[in-house]
């Protein structure tokens, strides 16, 4: 490698590795924010208030899939990107959202009537206001985004989500507000993460429309969005099927279950993708950094997830227990099967991120389709002879195949093999063992001294992270590239922090 090359990959890693830093700070600071949240608003509100307002979202969240067509994603990957393509891009964002928010108000009667729940009528229209206010911002987060600008990134998503949805949820829930606690904490956090992104990227906003850029950005746009549509749907057909046959009281049990799931998916796969995505399209055309970035992100996110998936898979009955409090111990079942599908659901964010970064998105398509039909077949069986239990394994086996599909078209662009990864998950389900088992130990042995479930819990956890501790001290090259990957980025970053 010349030295120019040198220089810039040496200046690209520590971008990334920088971006990571950053994105997993705010990721982290609200993933606590969200386990508090959901501690608080568990107690406060009843499975039935979550279900009603968690199929308001099914509705809502597709929409806004629709709505902002990929025109982010795609002032992410367009490689010359010009001011009059922010303009034309703001201007679609914002119409769509119009659009959008007038046609789902309209249909409101024909959604609820769908759910089979009549009181989703004024929450579906109610949400459907912030449509507009959403799509003013999507151009300004893809353009932080685009300029790896991941501390301000950071910074919005947990401001937005601690002031505009946790405070104004919590104290609508402490006044008796039920269901509407939670769709006021969903418009709030949309307002002010909207505020603060323009506030950071002031040049996002203004209106123009020529016809060259509108073609440029939803021709990328509508393969991320035929793509996303069906992953959106593959993601939320369960929670559907659920509400429709089993009713809004097991769709808020199996909703917390699945939250609980994303706040280590959130943490860490999603973080991942923001920084990885950026960081690929600026070298898409260099298929050896190319690989190398893919290669060391999915042995990373194997890591860490898959060890954490066991653990948590054992300590599953006193985290629900200690989380969500005893009205809500239907979960731990469904809990601990989406949890064992963890790292498949984790790791697929990463070939995900290479497709879009080298522009392979309508190769996605059929993919993220399987994917939705899967769920689709895997919930309806599932919940008629299993419940929400049943519904969990038949999703968890559907997210197992998309990572096989995604992981087999990242092979393909890349022109690599399959054996280092097999290699990677060999080494890490060693581990995940190891620590999983030392975790049980730890529950037993504690519960022999200690009746309180949060004791066993903290007994639990500190036996498992000294176990992982041991094994990475003891044994390093069990961690393999991704673990010296990681331990020299964390020690850089301290490095500099003290610096």
């Amino acid at each position: 490698m010349s030295d120019g090359k040198a220089g810039e990959h040496s200046s690209l890693v520590a971008k990334a590795t920088g971006g990571i830093a950053w994105s997993f700070l705010g990721a982290g600071g609200q993933t606590v924010a969200n386990a508090l949240v959901v501690v608080l608003l568990a107690r406060l509100l009843t499975p039935e208030d979550f279900g009603v307002v968690g199929a308001a979202l099914v509705i809502v969240n597709l929409t806004q899939v629709f709505m902002h067509f990929g025109v982010g994603p795609a002032i992410v990957q367009l490689e010359s990107l010009t001011q009059s393509h922010i303009r034309v891009g703001f201007t679609l964002s914002v119409a769509l959202g119009l659009l959008f928010a007038v046609l789902v108000y309209m249909a409101a009667p024909w959604l609820a009537s769908l759910y089979r729940m009549p009181e989703l009528l004024p929450i579906i229209r109610v949400l459907a206001l912030a449509f507009p206010i959403s799509g003013a911002a999507s151009v300004g987060r893809s353009l932080l985004q685009r300029n790896l600008k991941f501390r301000a990134l950071a910074l919005v998503e947990l401001v937005s989500f601690v002031v505009g949805y946790g405070a104004v949820a919590t104290i609508m829930a402490l006044n008796h507000y039920g269901p509407w606690a939670l769709v006021y904490g969903q418009i709030g956090q949309t307002v002010v993460s909207t505020l603060l992104v323009i506030a950071a990227n002031s040049r996002s906003v203004g209106f123009a429309f020529r016809l060259a850029e509108a073609k440029q950005l939803l021709n990328f746009g509508t393969g991320i969005t035929l793509a996303s549509i069906f992953n959106y749907l593959a993601t939320q057909t369960d929670n559907f099927i659920v509400g429709r046959y089993l009713g809004a009281e097991m769709l808020g049990l199996y909703s917390r279950a699945y939250q609980l799931l994303m706040l280590p998916t959130r943490l860490i796969g999603s973080v991942l993708d923001k920084v990885l995505f950026p960081v690929m399209a600026s070298v898409q055309r260099d298929t050896v950094r190319l690989g190398q970035a893919f290669h060391t992100s999915i042995g990373v996110v194997i890591l860490l997830t898959l060890p954490l998936s066991v653990a948590l898979y054992v300590a599953a009955p006193q985290i629900v227990l200690v989380l969500l409090g005893d009205q809500w111990h239907q979960a731990v079942d469904p809990f601990r099967v989406l949890i064992l599908f963890l790292v498949w659901r984790t790791a697929y964010k990463i070939s995900d991120s290479m497709a879009k970064a080298v522009g392979a998105v309508y190769r996605r398509i059929w993919r993220q389709a399987v994917y939705f039909l899967m769920v689709a077949m895997g919930s309806l069986v599932g919940q008629q002879y299993g419940g929400i239990t049943g519904v969990a394994w038949g999703v968890g086996i559907a997210v197992l195949v998309n990572f096989v599909l995604t992981l087999q078209l990242s092979m393909s662009l890349l022109g690599t093999p399959w054996t280092p990864i097999l290699a990677i998950l060999g080494r890490h389900a060693l581990v995940a063992t190891i620590v999983g088992s030392s975790v049980g130990a730890g529950l037993q042995l504690v519960s022999m001294v200690a009746d309180l479930t949060i004791v066993e819990l903290v007994g639990g956890v500190l036996f498992g992270l000294v176990a992982y501790i041991v094994l990475a001290l003891g044994f390093p090259n069990l961690l393999g590239r991704e673990g010296r990957f990681l331990h020299n980025s964390v020690a850089k970053r301290l490095r500099r922090s003290r610096d």
